[in-house]
């Protein structure tokens, strides 16, 4: 009996980390492979998930009017749990992707609003949503209590572009406000997931914004590919061998 017990704990193992392969993939395939091309910028994304399936979430698309939407997102909560809850998100803003005149504000508090009235009390989602217009060269946001972006100018001056509002999906008619950037030549933006500034390592020293900024206004004249995997590296010696702990997108 006790050798059949251990076939069956191991059946049941192995059936386990089997959906949790399939959830993976199916997660990793929601994600955007191709970014768009758009003259005079360019964009590169990076995801590495904690655990099997994971809580963040991004997306990059360009709208019927030639705007370029963007998003990253950053649920509550690991695993399974937060990993279906991030593909809600993901869906209900694509949804909204072909609406005339798609506006950052309006696009979160209609997600919030459902995020609100169908999930568990205690889930939310912070969210950076934001939108480029490559013809007046300038970004409409919306920082719905995520980490602020960060922008690096060409002189290795920085911005942060900060929270307008709260997370998303804490409590119904809640209305965030838009903010818009002039973007110039030589400006890049970093926008990330609090897996990069809080990953710690085994004294429980946080990376932290501060060597995050730092390390980006160094970095600002790498290519954008080069500049990401350094930074990863860079994140992984901090860390040696502390597990780690949250997603990083």
């Amino acid at each position: 009996l006790m050798i059949l017990s251990h076939i069956q704990l191991i059946q049941e193992k192995q059936a386990l980390e089997s959906e949790l392969n399939i959830a993976s993939q199916i997660q990793e395939g929601l994600m955007p492979k191709i970014l768009p091309e758009v003259s005079g910028y360019q964009f590169h994304a990076f995801q590495m998930q904690c655990k099997m399936v994971g809580g963040d979430l991004y997306d990059v698309a360009k709208l019927a009017d030639g705007r370029i939407l963007f998003l990253l997102a950053d649920v509550s909560g690991k695993g399974m749990g937060a990993a279906l809850l991030a593909s809600n998100i993901l869906s209900a803003f694509r949804m909204l992707r072909g609406m005339a005149n798609f506006d950052c504000a309006d696009a979160t508090a209609r997600v919030s609003e459902q995020l609100a009235g169908t999930s568990r009390g205690g889930d939310f989602a912070t969210v950076f949503l934001a939108i480029l217009d490559p013809t007046t060269h300038t970004l409409q946001f919306v920082n719905a209590g995520h980490n602020p972006p960060l922008l690096v100018k060409p002189d290795g001056s920085s911005q942060y572009l900060d929270s307008t509002g709260i997370p998303i999906g804490i409590f119904a008619g809640f209305q965030w406000t838009q903010t818009t950037l002039e973007l110039v030549p030589g400006d890049r933006i970093w926008v990330f997931t609090d897996g990069i500034p809080e990953a710690h390592d085994i004294s429980a020293n946080q990376y932290s914004d501060e060597r995050l900024e730092q390390f980006l206004i160094e970095s600002r004249n790498a290519p954008l590919p080069d500049a990401t995997l350094t930074l990863i590296q860079d994140v992984s010696k901090f860390v040696g061998e502390a597990p780690r702990s949250d997603d990083i997108t």
